[in-house]
């Protein structure tokens, strides 16, 4: 059976991965920070192998990896992407020097393929779709350690023509997506009956579905293309947040108070007439096309949401079983 280490599996993306690869079959093992609570994978923690462990800690990864020794590394830790995200330190420590640790141990253990969690934030502010071999010109620190951790997977990949890759995400919604993000706050404040404060409406996004993007990520493991080492992941189609609230209150179809406000970390890309990703090159070499619209997307979103509500109730709580894993040094 396939072996899959999932570094950051107890976030909103490695954990629908994770959710995924069990329903796959496949091995896992997961790298989870100490300080990040596993609600998102309460319910699978007795068939997964769970490291509580901080990936900025070589010494600590290099002894997981080399005891578990796996077949497939999803690298997705993330840390940075939201305002209130702003320990400087800690966004070059988790997004860039803990991928650099990661890829070397990895790679001094053996492995078949190393897929890398990449950010839209990466390429800055452009004034056209963004395609993979645009000049990276981030305006955030989050932005600017995504682009050195890319950039030296892609190094690696070049120079060892190892099977290392990048997938870059645009905005990801779907199952488990944090409370304080947009599209999950809507969907709370709908049902609760109280006000929404949501991003100014005339700020652009690429919505991209959390599946949509999980297929993008096992169709590069399954393929594994050679000389072709980063993908985007969007939807190819860019929406205004008002637009957004337009398409959820066709769902919902009911009254809904939005309050719009400035978000602090998107202020500077406002100025962009075009937010959205260039699917060109997945479509061509891996023949990935994603298959939720928008309006697709949050239904199945909210649907999910309305029959969830519990699980955002454990997220608050503290203490979780955890089938832990002690390595010996």
């Amino acid at each position: 059976m396939k072996r899959c280490l999932v570094v950051g599996g107890g976030g909103f993306v490695g954990a629908n991965l994770g959710r995924r690869l069990a329903r796959l079959g496949t091995d896992i093992f997961v790298i989870n920070e100490p300080r990040k609570k596993l609600w998102r994978i309460h319910d699978l923690l007795f068939s997964v192998d769970v490291f509580q462990a901080d990936v900025s800690d070589f010494r600590e990864v290099r002894r997981i990896v080399r005891e578990v020794k796996p077949d497939v590394i999803f690298n997705m830790v993330t840390y940075g992407d939201s305002a209130y995200q702003d320990d400087q330190e800690r966004i070059f420590d988790t997004n860039f020097y803990a991928t650099v640790n990661l890829l070397n141990v990895c790679r001094e253990v053996g492995f078949d393929c190393f897929v890398n969690l990449g950010s839209f934030y990466e390429y800055g502010v452009k004034k056209c779709p963004m395609h993979e071999d645009m000049p990276l010109e981030p305006i955030s620190s989050y932005g600017v350690a995504k682009a050195a951790a890319t950039q030296y997977c892609l190094k690696e990949a070049l120079s060892r023509k190892l099977p290392v890759y990048t997938v870059r995400p645009f905005l990801v919604y779907g199952d488990f997506e944090g409370e304080h993000r947009p599209i999950p706050k809507l969907f709370s404040s709908a049902l609760r009956g109280t006000p929404v404060v949501l991003p100014a409406p005339h700020y652009l996004y690429d919505f991209i579905y959390i599946e949509d993007l999980i297929d993008l990520f096992l169709v590069v493991e399954r393929k594994r293309p050679r000389k072709t080492y980063i993908f985007n992941g969007g939807f190819g189609v860019q929406y205004s947040m008002r637009e957004l609230t337009q398409v959820f209150k066709s769902i919902w179809q009911n009254d809904i108070d939005i309050r719009w406000s400035n978000d602090a970390m998107n202020a500077s890309m406002e100025s962009s007439s075009v937010w959205c990703a260039d699917v060109t090159r997945a479509q061509r070499v891996l023949g990935w096309v994603p298959r939720h619209d928008l309006s697709d997307g949050v239904s199945r979103f909210f649907d999910w949401f309305t029959r969830s509500q519990d699980r955002y109730g454990v997220s608050k709580k503290e203490t979780l079983p955890v089938r832990e894993i002690s390595v010996s040094p």
